[in-house]
């Protein structure tokens, strides 16, 4: 599995506490999807993790990991943080954030952004924890996520029409956000020139396709129109 921790920090875990140990967060610990709502596959979209410390623990560190799990394999987040982790490393998941320290204001609140950018499409169960930073689950907190196929969606193929002498490749319709159109020809079952346009008279008597590839940030996809005679 290819993990991606977008915010990972070093484990300390031998200045973790320095005496005693703090106790289970008072109230409170949540997970939410800032933005974008909805996300795409293969877009980074913005969580935010929140809750209060018992203001009698402000003193000791607290930390948060999250672990972005299959859906169609996991359907309940391991109550452990640890279990988690090992969770997403032999489901085919993510460790999103390995470790990360939360910071919490003299009322005890903190609220903690995530970068996360789930690289297919799917249902995700994401796990979010908040611990002792040694083996202590002190909270966890659960989000499920539908993340669609971002990529362009053709939604009536290109077609082939006339004009001054031309073949002109019609795109077609598509759906889905789009930031470029690359064109191809293909003559006699061949692949020629790229473009929008070719002469009519270099593919005379024959059937002409022409092939349309849209991309954006989460991928491509082509779509080929009907064969036309030239």
């Amino acid at each position: 599995m290819n993990a991606r921790a977008l915010m990972i920090l070093p484990l300390a875990l031998a200045a973790v506490l320095a005496a005693g140990a703090p106790s289970a967060l008072a109230s409170g610990f949540s997970l939410q999807l800032s933005s974008p709502s909805p996300g795409v596959a293969g877009q980074p979209m913005v969580l935010q993790a929140s809750g209060t410390i018992p203001l009698d623990d402000l003193p000791y560190p607290y930390w948060f990991s999250l672990d972005a799990l299959p859906a169609s394999v996991v359907s309940t987040c391991p109550a452990e943080a640890g279990a988690g982790a090992q969770l997403a490393i032999h489901a085919g998941g993510e460790l999103v954030v390995l470790t990360q320290r939360e910071v919490a204001d003299a009322t005890g609140q903190f609220s903690l952004p995530v970068g996360f950018t789930p690289w297919a499409p799917g249902r995700y169960l994401l796990c979010a924890y908040t611990d002792d930073g040694a083996t202590t689950t002190l909270a966890a907190a659960a989000l499920v996520l539908d993340v669609p196929d971002g990529r362009p969606r053709n939604l009536s193929k290109p077609r082939v029409t006339r004009a001054a002498g031309k073949l002109v490749c019609r795109p077609g319709r598509w759906s889905g956000a789009r930031s470029s159109y690359s064109y191809r020809w293909r003559v006699g079952g061949r692949a020629t020139k790229r473009g929008r346009t070719i002469a009519t008279k270099r593919v005379q008597g024959r059937a002409v396709r022409c092939s349309v590839t849209v991309s954006n940030a989460a991928g491509a996809t082509t779509a080929v129109s009907r064969a036309v005679g030239a």
